[in-house]
């Protein structure tokens, strides 16, 4: 097998495409602005810009829509996957990162936005 892994599928909720405009904050030094690409109950995933490093000691993140009044404030996650991208254009390539998240506890206010958001500004399962 080499260096690479067998891939077991672990996540527990269904996984749903996330529409434009969904963004999380990192909450590190300096924070990090990334798209969600997939959210569930249990988790996300974003794709940011790499900088110089290659992962980011952070614990929260907020989640906000560019276009709505929504704003979900310091959400607890552990990262699950971090791993380098490269988005290819006609004549170069963008460095980014993929950035799995598994939410961590969770008060029943930020369940309540968190399922508001999985039922309006979603797309269909992945």
């Amino acid at each position: 097998m080499g260096k690479i892994k067998d891939f077991i599928e672990q996540r527990k909720q269904n996984r749903f495409k996330a529409k434009e405009g969904a963004f999380a904050v990192l909450m590190s030094n300096p924070p990090i602005l990334a798209q969600i690409k997939e959210i569930s109950k249990g988790g996300l995933t974003v794709h940011y810009f790499a900088s110089g490093e290659k992962s980011y000691k952070v614990s929260e993140l907020d989640i906000f829509l560019s276009d709505r009044d929504f704003h979900l404030r310091s959400v607890p996650f552990k990262t699950t996957l971090n791993i380098n991208i490269t988005i290819d254009f006609s004549d170069s390539s963008l460095s980014m990162r993929r950035h799995g998240l598994k939410f961590g506890r969770l008060t029943p206010f930020q369940k309540t936005k968190l399922d508001y958001l999985l039922q309006n500004y979603t797309m269909r399962s992945v």
